[in-house]
């Protein structure tokens, strides 16, 4: 079983089969001089070690401890949680695999994890069993479970639409597709692209979690939530943007300090300027607040938004190559952008283009716009034993200290670790 994007009366399936798109020339990591390869690991394959790396089947994302101990990945095929430890000079061993048995639940298709700033909890979404589920680490360093939360929907009825699923669906879960924490962490903000909606979960002093309420199309009229699948937290909390993929949408919610959000901005594009937001898939802010970068899937593009004096975005820039098929050395790919990341100065954002199999590096000036710079393709990090090691990139995740790229592949089944120069 593997995620594909797919609309299906108007419910998007993550069914995880990627086209592929063949590689031509590009810049080598040597000319990129700014990221270094350091490791890649493949499921099934064995690492520098001797030990087998495992729980990368159709891995999904890759998150690391704030002290640079753990990373934890979240494998949608192995429907498990991954947990890699990490010695002195930045390389991952396989520590161990949790997946669902007869005492741990919620974690079919599992699509995302965040870890709390004191390293003790992780918190993991899945999109078949639509669940919220929370480990804690044990004074070993192993991740242990602690609490599952889902509605009682049998999986076969999850993405039925009848009167009978949807008065079922009280937590909002269906598809959870994507999860950020607050930086206060109080709260879960999670995408939940079957139920239509943006739920809001509080944290327990205990580390468990308690539903708090959801944003559904009901209760914010004006906002665009069909298949919501991605959540952004702006930098001072204040503002949350989610991206409405089936409704080619991006809506911007003001927080306050309860963690409650309102309504303020929706763009989609039945607006002329915007005709060019088809499928996003991604999206983050620049780390002053004031800029939204939008990765579009159905259009192979990325987009920028600016926030103006009246506090409302504006269209910026869009980044479209004239012919994606066509690459030369100045013309690249961002067939399927999926994933953005930007590092804490702003100079540098990269996008992952799971269509195109292959990491996209742009330059930031201080106005917000983006510049092309350079690639990474999967010719680039592949060897003897390791093959498509980024066929079907799922995300991108800059390290705490700004020091190490992770990447994960879903069609790939890997993950990546890049150092970032200085």
């Amino acid at each position: 079983m593997e995620f594909n994007l797919a609309i299906f009366s108007g419910l998007m399936l993550i069914v995880f089969i990627f086209t592929g798109i063949s590689c031509s020339s590009s810049l080598t990591l040597q000319e990129l001089q700014s990221i270094k390869l350091s490791q890649v690991l493949q499921d099934g394959k064995t690492s520098h070690n001797g030990v087998i790396s495992d729980g990368l089947d159709n891995a999904r994302y890759a998150a690391i401890t704030s002290d640079n101990s753990t990373v934890l990945i979240v494998s949608a095929d192995d429907n498990a949680l991954a947990q890699y430890e990490i010695d002195d000079n930045f390389q991952l061993s396989f520590k161990q695999k949790i997946e669902n048995n007869s005492l741990i639940d919620g974690l079919i298709g599992a699509s995302d994890v965040v870890i709390s700033k004191d390293n003790q909890y992780a918190y993991v979404i899945s999109f078949y069993d639509s669940a919220l589920v929370v480990f804690k680490r044990n004074p070993n360093g192993l991740f242990s479970f602690l609490q599952v939360v889902r509605d009682d929907i049998a999986i076969n009825n999850l993405f039925k639409n009848d009167a009978a699923v949807k008065k079922s669906d009280i937590l909002k879960l269906r598809g959870a597709y994507d999860i950020t924490l607050s930086n206060d962490e109080k709260h879960l903000y999670i995408a939940s692209s079957a139920s239509n909606a943006i739920t809001i979960f509080t944290i327990l002093p205990s580390g468990h979690v308690e539903y708090y309420h959801s944003v559904i199309s009901d209760n914010n009229k004006f906002a665009v939530l069909d298949n919501t699948v991605r959540v952004s937290l702006s930098p001072n909390n204040k503002e949350l943007t989610s991206i409405s993929f089936a409704g080619n949408a991006i809506n911007i919610f003001k927080r306050n300090m309860l963690g409650q959000l309102k309504w303020h901005q929706t763009i989609t594009n039945t607006q002329q300027e915007y005709e060019q937001l088809k499928g996003p898939l991604a999206v983050t802010y620049s780390p002053n607040g004031n800029f939204l970068y939008i990765g579009l899937y159905e259009s192979n593009a990325i987009m920028v938004l600016q926030k103006d004096q009246t506090g409302y975005f504006k269209l910026l820039q869009v980044i479209k190559p004239s012919n994606s098929e066509l690459e030369t050395a100045s013309n690249f790919n961002l067939a399927g952008t999926s994933s953005i990341a930007i590092t804490n100065d702003g100079k540098t954002v990269l996008t992952g283009a799971e269509k195109a199999h292959r990491i996209n590096l742009f330059s930031r000036s201080a106005s917000g716009r983006l510049a092309f710079k350079s690639q990474i393709t999967n010719a680039e990090v592949s060897n003897g034993q390791i093959k498509n090691a980024l066929q079907g990139i799922s995300s991108l995740n800059i390290s705490a200290d700004q020091h190490h790229l992770l990447v994960t592949s879903g069609e790939g089944d890997s993950l990546m670790v890049f150092t970032i120069e200085q």
